[in-house]
């Protein structure tokens, strides 16, 4: 595994099933990213929304 420096940026993606009570209903994805050097994170329902909240973190700490 590659050592980190700056040219690296960290982020952690958790991905879950929350299930309803309900038995028609299908589980919902649920996603948390973490940017591991600012410690912000965000909260998906979506998939393809990850890709612009990492381009949106990149952006910030001045990565181009």
């Amino acid at each position: 595994m590659p050592q980190t420096n700056e040219e690296t940026e960290v982020f952690i993606v958790r991905i879950w099933r929350e299930h309803s009570d309900v038995d028609d209903i299908p589980p919902l994805i649920r996603l948390v990213v973490e940017h591991v050097a600012t410690d912000q994170r965000r909260y998906f329902d979506d998939l393809k929304k990850v890709p612009e909240f990492m381009a949106y973190m990149l952006k910030e700490i001045g990565w181009k």
